[in-house]
């Protein structure tokens, strides 16, 4: 249980403390060596206790005087311990210790070189803080990494797929501005390393729903090209044979809000490109996908997409696809699928924004069957 595992490092202490009582009696087979203080060191880290930084700089301290030198182990788990501890400094603090590494090597002690394990601690620190420009730091530090393995070709330090998804979360967590588009850059430099044939980068499914996601909430006028691209890598995952990385329909309408909310003057065409696609794919006899089909959302975004455009043709194109949903409730006997106040409402909009002859009438139609559908909406919800 818990508790067991809080009492962890005491329990690995105590035995180190007693191998060293052994020894100093005169039992020569029992005393403590590296390899002793580092497995004591990773149990700290492991144990997310806020005062494991502590104790593992107190056991380096140890080792210093019992003539055992640490080596590059030694200090990856001090720094695992800062990134586990959640403390306000532990950044800061893991991110010097790398700074010591390298100055250390590069003073000829081999033993020190730091690698991705080690850069990879400390940009989960950084990641796991929380802090201001925390996920800036977390990305530097990547950078570092690739440009230390492009100039030495040094494979210790090539970033891996887990290094990019840690940036990426820390990006998903920011509250920068430009959080969606630096996740999203990210995770297309992961497919472009992918493409180049690196076989360590095939990231989770959950990486690509919360960057997806990201980008749907964003109004960068970027977001809906790069959110398409990424959808539409998903599905080149899965011809490739990762058949676990098709996405959903909830995945389709990440890129549509996207499309919808970016404000680019093409948005409402690819929008309906995007859905269109969703019903060729789950046309095509080939794909036992019952997940990927348009729904209301899907249509709804779509729809968004037209009102916002000021498109002469946004009202027309809107009514098209108001019938498309009514065809397929229709055929598929879901009422779910049908419109609703929302629908209409920016049906509305679409003819009230788009210049068209018909635009004052047709806007008022749909304004009034919105509000029709809203106050049935709110009658049936009072009834309850």
């Amino acid at each position: 249980g818990r508790s067991h595992e809080k009492s962890a490092p005491y329990r690995a202490e105590a035995m180190l403390h007693r191998m060293q009582e052994w020894y100093a009696a005169g039992n020569k087979g029992v005393q403590p060596n590296i390899i002793t203080y580092n497995s004591l060191m990773k149990v700290y880290a492991k144990s997310r206790r806020r005062d494991a930084p502590k104790r593992i700089e107190g056991l380096l301290r140890e080792m210093g005087n019992a003539n055992i030198t640490p080596d590059r182990i030694s200090y990856n788990q001090l720094i695992n311990a800062y990134a586990n501890s959640n403390g306000r400094i532990a950044p800061d603090r893991a991110e010097s210790i790398v700074r010591h590494l390298q100055d250390r090597y590069e003073a000829g002690d081999e033993a020190m070189k730091p690698d991705f394990i080690t850069y990879s601690a400390v940009i989960k620190a950084w990641v796991k803080s929380g802090l201001e420009g925390a996920a800036d730091r977390a990305e530097a530090l990547l950078r570092s990494m690739q440009d230390s393995y492009r100039k030495t070709g040094d494979i210790e330090m090539r970033p891996n797929g887990t290094c990019f998804t840690t940036v990426i979360n820390g990006w998903v967590c920011s509250n920068s501005p430009d959080a969606a588009i630096r996740a999203g850059n990210l995770l297309e430099e992961v497919h472009e390393l992918q493409r180049q044939g690196a076989d360590n980068m095939l990231l989770k499914k959950q990486t690509y729903f919360d960057v997806l996601q990201l980008l749907a909430n964003s109004t960068d006028v970027s977001a809906g090209q790069t959110s398409e691209r990424i959808l539409l890598y998903m599905y080149e995952l899965t011809e490739r044979g990762h058949s676990q990385m098709f996405p959903s329909t909830k995945y389709f309408n990440f890129t549509l809000r996207a499309w919808a909310n970016c404000g680019h003057r093409l948005a409402a065409m690819r929008a309906e490109s995007i859905l269109n696609l969703m019903n060729d794919l789950k046309l095509q006899s080939g794909l036992r996908v019952p997940e990927l089909k348009p729904n209301r959302i899907s249509f709804n975004f779509v729809i968004k997409a037209w009102s916002k455009s000021g498109d002469i043709f946004a009202g027309k194109r809107s009514e098209q696809l108001v019938k498309r949903m009514q065809a397929l409730a229709a055929e598929e006997g879901n009422d779910d699928l049908l419109p609703n106040d929302f629908t209409f409402g920016d049906v509305s909009r679409a003819w009230a924004t788009s210049g068209h002859a018909d635009a004052v009438e047709k806007a008022r139609k749909y304004a009034a069957m919105s509000r029709e559908l809203h106050e049935r909406s709110q009658q049936e919800t009072d009834q309850r």
